[in-house]
Formats: structure tokens, C-alpha cells, sequence
């Protein structure tokens, strides 16, 4: 019984969840994100358990299945976007801003093309949705470079949103090398942009 009120009296962090389950969380996203990058998104939930060094059990408690896997990874990647979105906007130089936004924009997509994939082709999954907190971040970050004087007038915050997450080159197979046309396309990109 001593045991069962130690549990319930650990500390939880603002998930809900106790230190301990928010660290194994972790570390089964970071694992399936690795291995979901390097070898596809049919890995088994007994590989990602290993490589997260939890047990199978931990994993499906969880993530009962693939999906919620991936509706969380896909969650998680865009805190990171939130995160890229203030770091920007305490970026003085405005330029700069965009340019930290598009090429983080461009490495996100392309590190997460595989697993992008497999949600746009899952039904059960809903759509990320751009909350109004990133929408007014971004246009935050279009509107003082418009001030001054550095991007073209004509580029909207939606348009820099959909430039910078164009589909990344696709991969023959999980894991395989691609040309590097990421930098290239940044590189176009930006030139084309700027006032």
C-alpha cells in the first residue's frame, strides 16, 4: 500500500504525466522518429521498445497503436514549429528572421518526409491544424521584414509557410541518401523572395 501512495504522490509535470512516463514518452519518439526515418514506418513496436530502452508493455501504454505513434510525432514537430516561430521573432535583423524560418521549415519537411507520408495516407489521423498563435507568429515575422524593406511585398505569411514546406524531393527507400537539393532550394528560394 506504502508503495501505491509513493506512485501517486510523484510529481507530474503539466501533461499529467509523472517524470518518469514523460521521459520514456521521449524517448519512444525520439526512437520512432529515428527508426521510422532510417527504415520506414512498418518498424516494429518490439524495435522501438528496444531501441528506447523501454519494454513493449511502457510502449503500448503509450501509444496503443502506429497511428497514435505518428498523430504524436507529427504534435511534436509542431511545438518545434512554435518554438522556431519565437525564436525569429527575437531575431533583430529581419532577414535573418526569415532565413532561420525557412531553413528550419525546409529541414523539418525533409527530415520528416517519411513519416509525413505515412500520415497524409492515414485516414485516422486528423490533420495538424495551424492554431492562430503560429499564424500570428509567422506574420509577425512577414510583417517586419515588409517594414523593413527586405522581403517583396507581394509574399504573404501563408506564402511563405507553403514555400518553405513544398514537398521534399521523395526518397526511393527509407534511409537512402537524396541529392543534396535542399540547399539549392533554399538557396532559389530565398533569392527569389528578397526585395
Amino acid at each position: 500500500m506504502a508503495n501505491a501512495t509513493k506512485t501517486l504522490d510523484e510529481p507530474r509535470n503539466r501533461s499529467g504525466l509523472r517524470e518518469d512516463a514523460r521521459k520514456n514518452r521521449q524517448k519512444i519518439l525520439a526512437a520512432a522518429r529515428l527508426l521510422y526515418t532510417e527504415q520506414g514506418t512498418d518498424v516494429p513496436h518490439e524495435i522501438i521498445a528496444s531501441n528506447a530502452g523501454v519494454g513493449v508493455a511502457t510502449l503500448f501504454r503509450h501509444f496503443p497503436s502506429r497511428t497514435h505513434i505518428l498523430q504524436a510525432l507529427v504534435e511534436e514537430r509542431f511545438a518545434d514549429f512554435h518554438d522556431l516561430v519565437d525564436s525569429c521573432l527575437k531575431t533583430e535583423d529581419a532577414w535573418q528572421a526569415i532565413e532561420k524560418f525557412v531553413k528550419a521549415v525546409v529541414a523539418f519537411m525533409g527530415d520528416d518526409q517519411i513519416i509525413l507520408s505515412a500520415v497524409w495516407g492515414n485516414s485516422q489521423i486528423p490533420p495538424p491544424t495551424i492554431d492562430e498563435r503560429l499564424v500570428e507568429g509567422v506574420a509577425k515575422i512577414v510583417g517586419r521584414a515588409h517594414d523593413s524593406g527586405v522581403l517583396r511585398k507581394d509574399i504573404s505569411p501563408a506564402d511563405l509557410m507553403v514555400l518553405s514546406m513544398r514537398p521534399p524531393m521523395p526518397r526511393r527507400g527509407p534511409g537512402e541518401p537524396v541529392p543534396d537539393v535542399d540547399r539549392l532550394f533554399v538557396e532559389v528560394l530565398l533569392r527569389g523572395i528578397r526585395q
